[in-house]
């Protein structure tokens, strides 16, 4: 509905007995993004008993070559704690630009506790902290940079031209690369499902950003 055409970037495996796939990257301008990786089962093994990984989680740097060209990317804190390459595919797209010199990089730190078994953020901080736009919410900040205040977000986080702040059914707030915010309350909404809603305000704030907007 917002006439924006984004492309969705995976690695797909070949089926055991369930299909599996991680959303990885979103690039708006590029394409060619999808591929399978016959190598990489996923799904259930053969006594339904023991899932087996995402071929998503078997991403590395190289896969970036397919966002060439792209003018905006949006990306997840999650796609980090899938596998070393994964995080290595991470800081090459967040941190050193490979192949995407020029792109708008977005980064929502969707922290999930599960999916880091040392509990230590310092990965996610690291990436936050190479973005041009970050989304995260209250209470992930709390967690994963110690502080949901917008002030010291900023400090802690110097180089993204915009952070967002997701405080729940309260607002959204905006911080801007000097440090002035704005900020927006909540729709009253009644809530039929709450899965999806953070991909979904991803979604429209990255519209904006894509036409100039934000």
């Amino acid at each position: 509905r917002s006439g924006t055409r984004p492309r969705f970037g995976t690695l797909r495996g070949h089926r055991t007995n369930r299909a599996s796939r991680v959303c990885s990257v979103v690039s708006a301008g590029a394409s060619g993004l999808s591929g399978p990786d016959t190598a990489k089962p996923t799904g259930a093994d053969g006594d339904q008993t023991r899932p087996l990984p995402s071929a998503a989680s078997a991403m590395a740097s190289g896969f970036l070559e397919r966002l060439a060209g792209a003018s905006l990317i949006h990306c997840s804190g999650i796609t980090a704690a899938l596998s070393p390459e994964c995080a290595g595919l991470m800081r090459a797209l967040v941190c050193e630009r490979t192949h995407v010199a020029g792109a708008v990089v977005s980064f929502d730190v969707n922290w999930r506790e599960q999916l880091w078994p040392g509990g230590d953020p310092a990965t996610v901080v690291e990436l936050a902290r190479a973005a041009d736009v970050v989304l995260v919410g209250g209470d992930e900040a709390e967690r994963v940079f110690g502080t949901a205040d917008v002030g010291k977000l900023r400090t802690i986080m110097p180089g993204p031209r915009t952070i967002v702040v997701k405080d729940g059914a309260r607002q959204a707030i905006a911080i801007a690369a000097d440090g002035s915010t704005e900020s927006v309350p909540a729709l009253a909404v009644d809530v039929v499902e709450p899965v999806g809603a953070g991909d979904a305000f991803a979604a429209g704030f990255l519209t904006g950003v894509a036409r100039g907007a934000a």
